[in-house]
């Protein structure tokens, strides 16, 4: 989980996800190689992008980043 990421080009800043008093990771899933055709439910909180922010860049290691994405307050 520590590789999952977004960017957000508006304040140029990475965000990682969450984790709790404890140190575990706010989301679920097992981080392991995919075959092609393989698929996995998975989720992981992230801290909000400021209110100026309306993309970011979403990073999953082994995939390429998912570019531009749109977001909204």
């Amino acid at each position: 989980w520590s590789e999952v990421y977004f960017t957000d080009a508006a304040e140029n800043k990475k965000y990682s996800g969450l984790r709790d008093t404890a140190g575990a990771w706010l989301g679920q899933g097992d981080t392991k190689s995919y075959k092609p055709g393989e698929q996995q439910a998975m989720w992981m909180k992230f801290p909000a992008p400021p209110d100026t922010s309306t993309r970011i860049t979403f990073v999953f290691p082994g995939f390429a980043p998912f570019e531009d994405l749109p977001i909204a307050p």
